[in-house]
């Protein structure tokens, strides 16, 4: 199985933010998970430089979609979470997923000649076989629950 290159994609990416920063783990509970013990240790003059960061995973052992549903991710997979700050008051932060829905949808489409459809709000289906969904949380940096 060919492992996701760091390299190519870095050499891809079009951006300052997004990515630049990438975590890449063989495997690991989740990427969420991850990313959640991420913001809970960054103190406030880390934030800034956390922002953007890419956490993947080669594998998840505890993957989960919405309402907690265990999220199956073996390793052939892209298993990934993305911290970013947005700025936006938690009432405007729901579009944000079908943002990022048509955001993956546009980009297989074009790049790799994918039929894609969303379903509302976060799957990624082609060929009426669902192979993706975006979970999208809100999580204040250095709050604990």
């Amino acid at each position: 199985m060919k492992r996701f290159d760091d390299k190519r994609f870095q050499g891809l990416l079009d951006t300052d933010r997004f990515g630049r920063k990438l975590v890449h783990l063989s495997t690991t509970a989740s990427t969420n998970a991850y990313s959640e013990a991420i913001l809970d240790d960054a103190g406030p003059l880390e934030l800034e430089t956390i922002d953007g960061t890419l956490i993947l995973s080669d594998e998840q052992t505890g993957g989960r979609g919405r309402f907690n549903r265990q999220w199956l991710s073996p390793p052939g997979g892209l298993w990934f979470s993305l911290i970013f700050k947005t700025g936006l008051s938690r009432n405007k932060m729901s579009p944000i997923t079908l943002i990022i829905a048509y955001s993956a949808a546009k980009t297989l489409m074009k790049e790799y000649d994918i039929s894609v459809c969303i379903k509302w709000p976060n799957d990624l289906y082609s060929k009426d076989r669902k192979f993706g969904g975006i979970l999208s949380e809100e999580k204040r940096a250095g709050s604990h629950p």
